[in-house]
């Protein structure tokens, strides 16, 4: 699992040790794309993001649903 200290999400929203998995997700994948990790365009695969955060499918799903909400 990544550890990845998180300050706020993309929007300056807080994101703290007390948020839902489904949050822990989104701010996971949100600060991975953010630096680089994922290419434009690349496809985000659940089996390979549950593996690399330690978060099961369910909680990933949800926060990836999250950020497209985000925009």
């Amino acid at each position: 699992m990544i550890e990845v200290p998180l300050k706020s999400g993309l929007f300056g929203e807080p994101v703290s040790s007390s948020d839902t998995l489904s949050e822990r997700a989104a701010a996971l994948v949100e600060h991975d794309i953010l630096a680089g990790v994922w290419s434009p365009g690349e496809r985000l695969g659940i089996q390979a993001l549950s593996e690399r955060y330690g978060i099961g499918a369910t909680p990933l799903r949800e926060g990836l649903s999250r950020l497209v909400f985000r925009g």
